[in-house]
């Protein structure tokens, strides 16, 4: 049986996050966004903390995604920068957990494809504030 690279990638790195659970912990009733601030992709919600205080939260997705020939992919130890191949994209599922957008498969001038990703599968709750492998989550900016 032949992989594809994003299968194998997906597949030795994600058993470990697979449990990260902030859907039921942030999302309530998918309030989660994804916005594009200063050029860089963002997710924010609101989760709480283990004093139990809700943050409102923000995470770097380029820390979290890359666009691997046009299928968005966890990356780890790297800036993934899937934004820079990849547009319009938003937050769908059921959940509003899935990341779908319309990828360049290789190259600048490759064609466009549909891809997304499930969120649930990279991100975690660090006591209030979403994170995935290094990254480094941050509160929304003005909120108290």
């Amino acid at each position: 049986m032949r992989l594809s690279l994003p299968f194998v990638i997906s597949s030795a790195i994600l058993p470990g996050v697979a449990s990260a659970g902030w859907r039921e912990e942030c999302n309530f009733g998918g309030n989660a966004q994804f916005n594009i601030i200063h050029a860089k992709p963002y997710l924010s919600t609101l989760c709480p903390s283990s004093t139990g205080r809700q943050i409102c939260t923000m995470l770097d997705l380029s820390y979290c995604i890359m666009n691997s020939l046009g299928h968005l992919t966890a990356t780890i130890n790297t800036s993934g920068h899937f934004e820079r191949s990849c547009e319009n994209c938003h937050l769908t599922g059921r959940n509003n957990t899935v990341l779908s957008c319309s990828c360049r498969m290789f190259g600048k001038n490759a064609p466009w494809q549909d891809a997304e990703v499930d969120l649930e599968d990279l991100i975690e709750n660090r006591d209030g504030r979403l994170g995935c492998w290094d990254s480094k989550p941050h509160t929304c900016p003005g909120f108290v």
